[in-house]
């Protein structure tokens, strides 16, 4: 009987170390997915504070036919500092992708695009005069050092030149 009473005793206390490390590794998962839901519940909210307008006038679109340097025009109306960096253009469906020396931050000494600033952009398209384009920029926000939010707008323009 006395041996019975301790292989019973052993066995519990096998269950019942199994259930604790099984809790420990719950609690773990749940802490991970915790964390991950934060990051992209915060890189979702980051997205209310980034915001991007091209403000070109769609009748008149600044373009070199020697150099086809297009020139856009683009106001961060955001709460977040933009990355010049992080700039994609989509010209007539072509994906461009911006240097930081072809992004000039205007009315500042500096190189910061933030919130009511409004970036000159040159970018380098094949386009035909008297028809019709279309120009769409896409940009990334920055946070406390950290890339968060994105936004994008874009604009129908005839080219007259």
């Amino acid at each position: 009987m006395a041996g019975r009473s301790a292989t019973e005793m052993i066995w519990f206390a096998v269950s019942v170390i199994v259930a604790i490390s099984l809790i420990g590794v719950f609690v773990g998962l749940a802490y991970q997915y915790s964390g991950t839901i934060q990051r992209n519940a915060r890189g979702e909210a980051a997205n209310y504070y980034v915001n991007v307008d091209l403000v070109n006038d769609p009748v008149y679109m600044p373009y070199d036919n020697d150099t086809n340097d297009l020139t856009i025009y683009a106001k961060n109306t955001g709460m977040y500092e933009l990355d010049t960096s992080q700039i994609l253009v989509n010209v007539n469906g072509n994906i461009l992708l911006v240097d930081e020396d072809d992004v000039d931050i205007m009315g500042k000494d500096d190189t910061d695009w933030t919130q009511g600033t409004v970036a000159r952009i040159n970018v380098n398209a094949d386009l035909e005069n008297g028809e019709d384009h279309s120009v769409r920029i896409e940009v990334q926000g920055i946070f406390r050092g950290e890339r968060m939010g994105r936004d994008s707008d874009s604009l129908e323009f005839h080219l007259n030149s």
